[in-house]
């Protein structure tokens, strides 16, 4: 009996375990179609872990395709660090808008108060700019400022130039190195400005022609280089900005006493008058100082042709300057320096009238009519 149940037993596993096709390509009937109770053969432990099994190996697979289908969620270290970054970010940002609005409200006192501050004040201002600047890192704060700025290095430095241009101009040296920085400051805010380069060109134009001057009687090597970058300049100025006649009076200035040229000053002032100039009495004793200089000068050789047959050519050369700065000279008597200028043309011009008498008799003597030289007046 037992031995029975046991080929039962065998014969329901096998029934339950085949689910391939057969041979003949029939699928047996009875494969998968076991209806019997386990009991009726005789066991009942062997199907129950067998299904059981079966499940649970169903349910772990499921499991697996679920967790593989969703994506992992990240780990709370890495969540940690991107909050960290976020809220460093968010302070950032109030951090820049905070502090571009305090320089805004800093610029904007800066360009309320331009108008009002003195020339004196640049150095204060040029300093406050830099700060602003330098505080303003998406240069929305200091939005307009370098343009006001700009323009206020500018406007000062006008007011010194203009001053030239008066008939008693009293700009010095010192002046025209204030302009100069002044404008310096001007063209590193606007290194493309052609016009303020041309301001600018033309106070170290005066600077130089200052320097020549200073340096003419001791060092004429120095003086002729500083001459020589005095014009450079000036007409450099007028190529950057055309029919601006303020580098003209450099130019005529630095003819006069450099270069001892007055017809090339009076070819200068006159283009600046087509540009608009007027003549004044400064202009009008300009002309006068390069006629009596250049008498001065060539006056100063007559040594080097004394008793040479073109010693008189050299002698009349002078007297005909003397008599023209004396022209000048005597259309404005009251101005400047003009009278005791006056008085240096007329003592050179009875230094030349006793050496064209001492020629004169010479003559006279060489024709043997020595005898005649008292009754013939004297050069006037």
């Amino acid at each position: 009996t037992l031995a029975l149940a046991d080929v039962g037993a065998m014969a329901g596993y096998e029934e339950t375990q085949r689910t391939s096709t057969s041979a003949n390509g029939d699928r047996d009937a009875g494969d998968t179609r076991r209806t019997v109770s386990s009991a009726e053969h005789g066991s009942a432990a062997a199907p129950a872990a067998d299904t059981r099994r079966t499940l649970v190996a169903g349910a772990g697979h499921a499991a697996s395709a679920a967790s593989a289908a969703l994506p992992a969620a990240p780990s709370a270290p890495r969540r940690r660090f991107r909050l960290r970054w976020r809220l460093i970010a968010v302070i950032a940002t109030v951090f820049l808008i905070a502090n571009e609005a305090r320089v805004m409200s800093a610029a904007s006192e800066l360009k309320g108060a331009l108008p009002s501050l003195p020339r004196g004040e640049s150095d204060a201002v040029w300093r406050r700019y830099r700060q602003l600047g330098s505080r303003s890192f998406l240069r929305v704060g200091v939005a307009g400022l370098s343009g006001d700025v700009r323009n206020w290095f500018v406007s000062s430095a006008d007011e010194l130039i203009a001053d030239y241009r008066s008939d008693t101009p009293v700009i010095r040296e010192n002046g025209w190195i204030t302009a100069a920085s002044l404008l310096e400051r001007a063209a590193s805010i606007a290194p493309g400005d052609r016009a303020i380069r041309a301001r600018l060109l033309y106070c170290r134009g005066h600077l130089a022609r200052i320097n020549a001057q200073a340096a003419k009687s001791r060092r004429p090597a120095d003086a002729q280089r500083f001459f020589n970058e005095a014009t450079s300049s000036f007409e450099e100025a007028a190529r950057l900005r055309p029919r601006w006649l303020d580098p003209q009076l450099g130019l005529a200035r630095t003819y006069v006493y450099g270069l001892e040229d007055p017809e090339a000053a009076l070819e200068v002032l006159t283009r600046a008058e087509a540009d608009g100039y007027k003549f004044g009495n400064r202009d009008v004793s300009l002309v006068g100082d390069g006629y009596r200089l250049r008498a001065e000068k060539t006056w100063s050789r007559a040594p080097d042709y004394r008793d040479l047959p073109q010693e008189g050519k050299y002698l009349d050369s002078v007297r005909e300057d003397c008599q023209q700065a004396l022209v000048n000279y005597e259309s404005i008597p009251a101005y400047g320096e003009v009278s005791r200028n006056i008085r240096k043309v007329q003592d050179l011009l009875q230094k030349l009238g006793a050496r064209e008498d001492e020629l004169h008799d010479a003559r006279l003597r060489k024709a043997g009519l020595g005898f005649l030289t008292p009754f013939f007046g004297r050069s006037q």
